[in-house]
């Protein structure tokens, strides 16, 4: 996060490989956060089981995003 808090670095871990994706968001808004996370995820979808987010409010969408991806 940002000294203004404008900004955020999202990362995403795979606990079973522990590959690991950053991202940098220009904001905290959860709809971009979880529009770049579909994005991100779209053509790889098929090896993610769970998504599992923190409790931040720029995570709540994390529902929404693993409905469109067809992860529990």
């Amino acid at each position: 996060m940002s000294k203004k808090h404008q900004q955020s670095l999202v990362s995403i871990v795979d606990r079973k490989t522990d590959y690991l994706w950053l991202q940098k968001y220009s904001s905290r808004k959860a709809e971009e956060i979880c529009q770049t996370t579909i994005y991100l995820f779209e053509s790889i979808k098929d090896q993610f089981k769970t998504i599992t987010a923190d409790n931040g409010k720029e995570c709540s969408l994390h529902e929404y995003a693993a409905e469109v991806l067809e992860i529990d």
